[in-house]
């Protein structure tokens, strides 16, 4: 499963008056990820093509001497 987290965070925590779209995961607070992944509508099943294509990035990034963060 994928959550877009552009898209989680406007259902969750847009406001009008603040002008802000999260670019990576990396700002936002652990709670709101929580609420974010604990919501079921916010996610998205993968179809074949696109688990492959992220089968074929995670290949790439695993011979990369840069460092790499998985979030669980």
């Amino acid at each position: 499963m994928m959550i877009n987290i552009n898209e989680a965070y406007k259902t969750h925590f847009e406001r009008p008056e603040i002008d802000f779209t999260p670019r990576h995961m990396g700002e936002l607070s652990a709670k709101q990820l929580q609420q974010m992944h604990e919501n079921k509508k916010n996610w998205h099943a993968l179809t074949q093509s696109e688990r492959k294509a992220f089968e074929q990035q995670w290949e790439r990034l695993c011979v990369e001497k840069e460092a790499l963060r998985i979030w669980q």
